[in-house]
């Protein structure tokens, strides 16, 4: 368990149903979120990658609102992993749009992003969704959008891609439109299918390098 800050935020703890949440924030800003699968086999994590946090933020008061975090515990259940929830920018909204509103304010000052850090949560896979959010922002966020999504996944090649679900844009969905279109049986499968994954294979300097701008 992560008790101690890896930025300039607090640890907080929290229960969604059966599952323990952790996460580090500093005001609207949340920088990782772990959701601990409660099957006792389980290990290792897959790291999500989503646009930014929605309902969960400071010290958790919207915990059992996060539509994301219920969908991803849900896909995840029958699977032995971890979830480690991260997202391509930082501040945490309801909205997407909020997001794009405040774009000037997107990545916290006093924190880089979590991408050369994952050591300690023994991710041994990720996934990609995103979703197509950011395709309704202007010419200018919507390519700097697609700038992160290129570093990110440059910053993740050293660990096994999963499948993801795409929707029409090409672009992966977000764990919502898992839950909306049915979709979570599909999601389960591809954990499973990863169950021969471990991070114990992986080198440790596979972790480390440049940050993420």
């Amino acid at each position: 368990m992560i008790e101690h800050p890896f930025f300039c935020g607090t640890v907080y703890y929290g229960w969604l149903r059966c599952w323990r949440v952790s996460w580090e924030s500093s005001g609207d800003y949340r920088f990782w979120c772990f959701l601990r699968n409660p099957c006792k086999a389980a290990v290792d994590s897959v790291a999500v990658v989503c646009l930014n946090p929605g309902s969960l933020s400071h010290a958790g008061k919207r915990l059992a609102r996060d539509t994301t975090l219920r969908a991803l515990t849900n896909a995840f259940a029958p699977s032995s992993f971890h979830c480690l929830v991260l997202n391509l920018f930082d501040l945490s909204t309801t909205r997407p749009a909020d997001l794009f509103t405040r774009w000037n304010e997107r990545d916290s000052k006093c924190a880089t992003l979590i991408f050369t850090r994952l050591r300690m949560f023994s991710v041994a896979a990720y996934m990609m969704a995103y979703g197509d959010d950011h395709l309704s922002a202007s010419g200018l966020i919507s390519s700097e959008v697609s700038r992160r999504i290129r570093a990110v996944e440059a910053k993740l090649s050293y660990l096994r891609p999963l499948p993801v679900l795409r929707n029409h844009s090409g672009n992966p969905k977000h764990p919502r439109r898992w839950q909306i279109e049915k979709l979570l049986p599909r999601c389960s499968s591809y954990l499973r299918s990863a169950s021969s994954y471990s991070s114990r294979s992986l080198r440790p300097n596979h972790y480390e390098g440049s940050e993420v701008r």
